[in-house]
């Protein structure tokens, strides 16, 4: 990582250069900030890294006029350039946010920027999220997206009612799960293929998952379900409970 150059302070903004053309403001310091490096892309996605209290932050681009930055994760973030238009079509769970505290958070000057932070959403998952409903990049989205990605964007679809977004993508993300649910060993996988399973109300694989689960696993003596390393499952991994199900059985994929 490049040497600190120089302390920003809430009147200094953070500059990009070479990524739309002209230098602009990408973020507005709310608070002391030292800049560890700007990186410089040929693409509107990757658009700048900077240091915010020791955290590499990238700042990926999906609407090159968007009014609003969605910071997601805590221990690797990622901020959306997004416009809060199209989240509010897309969602009534948006629309109400949008409408609501965090429309309380919107500085009063254009020149600064319009942060929300989601410590408790997967980047990667809102990322192929955002990315559906701006119709942005679609071509960067993996075919073959991991396991944990598509379980974290089943939870997201649930929580922000973006079940119409995904329709389209949910059957080719149920058949990676299937093909994978008969072939891995670890049982984290299994887990969260199946609460894809229970998310897209696919009950054969369910079962499946269910089945795999019991014979890769053991009791203690205390009753805990262990798994091949030893681990208790439930101090390790989390299963969906019966409300999952119903929340998320809107995709309905068989």
């Amino acid at each position: 990582m490049a040497s600190p150059s120089r302390t920003l302070t809430a009147t200094a903004p953070i500059i990009a250069t070479g990524v739309l053309g002209s230098p602009g403001p990408i973020l507005t310091a709310t608070s002391a900030l030292t800049t560890a490096a700007i990186i410089e892309s040929p693409g509107p996605i990757l658009t700048a890294a900077t240091a915010v209290a020791s955290t590499r932050i990238l700042l990926f681009v999906l609407d090159r006029d968007g009014d609003l930055c969605i910071r997601a994760g805590k221990q690797n973030p990622m901020e959306f350039k997004v416009d809060s238009g199209a989240l509010r079509r897309a969602s009534d769970k948006f629309r109400q946010k949008l409408l609501g505290d965090w429309l309380a958070t919107k500085p009063a000057s254009s020149d600064e920027t319009w942060l929300v932070v989601l410590e408790d959403a997967y980047p990667y998952a809102l990322k192929v999220l955002l990315q559906l409903i701006h119709a942005s990049r679609l071509d960067e989205i993996r075919d073959d997206l991991p396991i944990r990605t598509i379980r974290e964007i089943v939870g997201l679809v649930e929580k922000w009612n973006l079940h119409h977004i995904v329709r389209h993508r949910a059957s080719q993300w149920l058949e990676l799960a299937i093909n994978m649910a008969g072939t891995t060993t670890m049982v984290r996988d299994l887990v969260d293929i199946n609460w894809v399973a229970l998310g897209m109300g696919h009950m054969a694989l369910f079962t499946q998952t269910i089945n795999r689960i019991a014979t890769m696993t053991k009791c203690d003596h205390n009753g805990n379900l262990l798994d091949s390393e030893g681990l208790v499952l439930q101090n390790h991994y989390t299963f969906p409970d019966d409300d999952f199900l119903g929340k998320q059985n809107d995709l309905n994929v068989q």
